[in-house]
């Protein structure tokens, strides 16, 4: 460590007190004051020498301190290999006379006791909360029937009996697929995010948390499975007590419950992310044939009850069973997306090896809104975001300089950047992919000249950000994708009496400008002059030859006391996802984030 340095140290130290500081912009200030806060601890044996020389921009060759109106820049893109690794996290504070004043404090302490916390957060979460509604409520009605004082008889015994079982099971199999319908899910979204800014914040943290409806389709599916459970035992003893029963029937029922079964293991949460292409096939084909299946048992079970009787017929024995018409609007429902399926012209722009932006013309989406795409309908479908077309010209926004990369450490923040709007945007939307698996890797490789839509388009999670007044969005890697779908969207359609989001952008990644290019960095910066991108690359490792990651939980926390933000939006890989959605909620503050199952 050189004198000179020591020198710029004290001195640094001294500037953050001084009148001299009040002449500069907020994040100039802020920028003064971390950096002295990291003067301070400079003889703390940590941080090599080396490294702190280029922390505070000095070299012995020009021993002068940088030009002001730069300052924050250098200082945000060479902080964060020092900022991850300590214990503390620096947090402007305020003094009498309004100037910051650098301090170090912890994350405040979590709420309760670590069981209680796993009770409310982890175990009683609000996926559980549905599920378990449902599904109780569903043994419950079985439990009832079950205790009714009737004699048994062949085709049962209590209120247990063909018509009662098969009809719960196929009722709960209407409303598991319904609760996957697209409109169904849009209609949930748009009345829960009707509820208006000047409701209590308890109600908008509750309403908000409307995406974890997939409670409800797995309530009920589940549900499905054990009411025919019920019916195949009923079927079962019928054999054993009058083996007449008709053996195609017999046949019919046991393999719709193998294939029941079957689907139900697969959707379990770890095999169904362990072997994610498995579960969708089985749940895919294994779902088809069990309709055609339902089919063909319910015809015939109506044939085979007519012929006894010379007043009735098969069609009237039909049009008398309740499970025949859930039949046809399960038949409906899973008819409908394919109706919709349709074959687009692509523009596919290729961002690097490790992304792609597909460009399309021919509508544009409202914000926040999902759709599935695939180059072959008959065997998968993938869920992207799809990002309408800014109203920000590329390049009107961030110009930066040799010196201001984008892809350092953390970004550069922006002053005095007021975005020109496009007046006339183009109509369409664009779709962002990372390669993540086998199918997206393909599409980056081999771009397609057109692709598959089908069903409608579907509003995701980020959609609940605008039941807040101020918002933090945290993301990683191409998480960035859902955001622009909502920063660019609502540019486009704001809601009445709000013409603009009040939110903060955190996005974690991998060279961001190398990665997505520059134009999805210069969309972001739009939406959050003041955005923090934090380039993981450029973090190293440490001493032991780990890579470093960037502590989200702080940066989280650290853009949440800034803007005084009233929910956090996580929408990155299901690890950070889960920590910092539990990180922000056991500290008071809503958090929301895609779940396995949203």
């Amino acid at each position: 460590m050189n004198d000179n340095t020591l020198d710029l140290e004290k001195a640094f130290a001294h500037t953050y007190s001084t009148s001299t500081l009040r002449t500069y912009g907020p994040r100039a200030q802020e920028s003064f004051l971390t950096l002295a806060s990291t003067a301070a601890e400079s003889y703390d044996s940590r941080i090599d020498e080396k490294h702190r020389d280029s922390v505070i921009g000095w070299s012995p060759t020009s021993p002068t301190f940088p030009d002001p109106a730069h300052l924050h820049v250098e200082t945000r893109d060479r902080l964060a290999p020092i900022t991850e690794q300590s214990s503390k996290y620096p947090s402007p504070r305020r003094s009498g006379d309004g100037v910051a004043i650098a301090v170090e404090e912890d994350l405040p302490a979590k709420a309760g006791t670590s069981p209680s916390r796993w009770l409310r957060w982890n175990f009683f979460s609000y996926y559980r909360r549905l599920f378990s509604l449902v599904f109780i409520g569903n043994m419950v009605a079985l439990i009832v029937l079950l205790t009714r004082p009737n004699k048994p008889d062949i085709e049962g015994f209590a209120g247990i009996t063909y018509l009662s079982t098969i009809t719960a099971a196929a009722i709960n199999l209407v409303v598991a697929i319904i609760a996957r319908n697209e409109h169904f899910v849009n209609t949930l979204f748009y009345l829960s995010v009707s509820v208006p800014l000047s409701a209590p914040m308890w109600l908008r943290a509750r309403v908000a948390k409307i995406y974890c409806y997939g409670g409800l389709h797995s309530g009920c599916g589940t549900a499905a499975v054990i009411w025919y459970i019920v019916f195949s035992g009923l079927v079962a003893r019928h054999i054993a007590i009058r083996p007449h029963i008709q053996p195609a029937i017999a046949v019919l029922t046991f393999i719709i419950l193998a294939l029941l079964l079957l689907i139900t293991i697969f959707a379990h949460p770890i095999l169904r992310q362990r072997f994610h292409n498995s579960f969708e096939n089985t749940h895919r084909l294994a779902g088809w044939t069990i309709i055609g299946f339902f089919w063909a048992q319910v015809v015939l079970t109506a044939y085979y009850a007519s012929q006894p009787a010379l007043s009735s017929n098969t069609g009237i024995q039909l049009v008398n069973t309740p499970a025949f018409w859930c039949l046809i609007i399960l038949t409906c429902l899973i008819i409908y997306p394919w109706l919709r399926l349709r074959y687009r012209v692509v523009h596919a722009e290729q961002l690097s090896p490790h992304a792609i932006r597909l460009h399309f013309d021919h509508t544009m989406p409202t914000y926040c809104m999902g759709a599935r795409i695939t180059d072959s309908p008959l065997r998968e479908t993938h869920a992207f975001a799809t990002i309408p077309n800014a109203l920000y010209p590329s390049g009107s926004v961030i110009e930066p300089k040799v010196e201001e990369r984008v892809d350092s450490p953390i970004s550069p923040t922006f002053l005095h950047n007021t975005p020109s709007t496009n007046p006339n945007p183009k109509k369409g939307f664009s779709i962002l992919i990372s390669k993540a698996g086998d199918w997206t890797s393909k599409i980056i490789a081999n771009p397609p000249s057109h692709i598959y839509f089908r069903g409608a388009p579907t509003i995701g999670v980020l959609r609940v950000a605008t039941l807040f007044h101020s918002c933090v969005v945290v993301t990683t890697g191409s998480g960035i994708g859902p955001c622009l779908s909502l920063f660019n969207g609502y540019a486009h359609s704001p809601q009445r009496n709000r013409p603009t989001l009040n939110i903060r952008i955190l996005w974690s990644t991998p060279s961001p400008v190398k990665t997505y290019g520059q134009g999805i960095v210069d969309e972001v910066m739009a939406a959050d002059p003041r955005a923090k991108i934090i380039d993981t690359r450029a973090l190293g490792v440490d001493e032991n030859g780990v890579k470093r990651r960037p502590d989200m939980v702080r940066e989280a926390w650290k853009l949440v006391r800034e803007m005084g933000a009233e929910a956090v939006v996580v929408i990155g890989n299901p690890m950070v996802t889960r920590k910092v959605v539990y990180a922000m909620e056991t500290r008071g503050v809503p958090a929301f984030g895609p779940i396995w199952d949203s």
